[in-house]
């Protein structure tokens, strides 16, 4: 019934005037209980018509690259290019745990997979040989329609995120939690 709510939420913000909608990718907890924001964001997507569609965030060590580029190119799409991709690490160690996915890895595993989708959502074409990813160059369908140049985020709540966001240029997003205090220096 809350994700229902939230989901109708979402599709009444279009009237209220709001510019974006983001759901946020968590499992296994009442707490933003969003585990698909594509799904979710497919759904909003054809019952609105002008709102802006963030991923907030997909994490990227919990998914695999080169679906985050076919469900984004399919969504952006679907939604006449309403699509910004958002991309976080995770810190909930019981989500990670439940994922078989080490939190100590989590910054080297985005690191990576944001690299390959950066590039594969703007070419249509996925392939890396990294140390956590193996993928033949491999050439979506469908492909990008229109550049996601300014339509990349990425959730900057910590230093690390900070560097890694400027080091692969994305926009930073930083959700309203905490002492700004603490974080305007980042």
């Amino acid at each position: 019934q809350k994700f229902m709510e939230d989901t109708q939420l979402a599709i009444e913000a279009e009237a209220m005037g709001f510019d974006y909608v983001g759901p946020v990718e968590h499992h296994f907890t009442d707490y933003a209980a969003c585990p698909d924001p594509f799904g979710m964001l497919s759904y909003v997507a054809a019952r609105t018509s002008r709102i802006e569609l963030i991923t907030g965030a997909v994490i990227l060590p919990w998914n695999n690259p080169l679906r985050v580029v076919e469900q984004a190119l399919q969504l952006d799409i679907l939604s006449d290019g309403r699509l910004i991709l958002g991309m976080g690490r995770g810190a909930a160690r019981r989500e990670f745990r439940s994922f078989g996915v080490e939190l100590k890895d989590s910054r080297e595993m985005f690191d990576q997979a944001a690299k390959i989708i950066i590039d594969g959502v703007e070419t249509g074409i996925v392939e890396a040989d990294t140390a956590w990813y193996k993928i033949p160059r491999t050439e979506v369908r469908p492909g990008p329609f229109k550049s996601f140049k300014d339509r990349i985020v990425q959730v900057t709540m910590s230093p690390s995120s900070v560097e890694s966001s400027a080091q692969l240029g994305t926009q930073a997003l930083r959700f309203s939690q905490g002492d700004w205090r603490k974080a305007v220096p980042e």
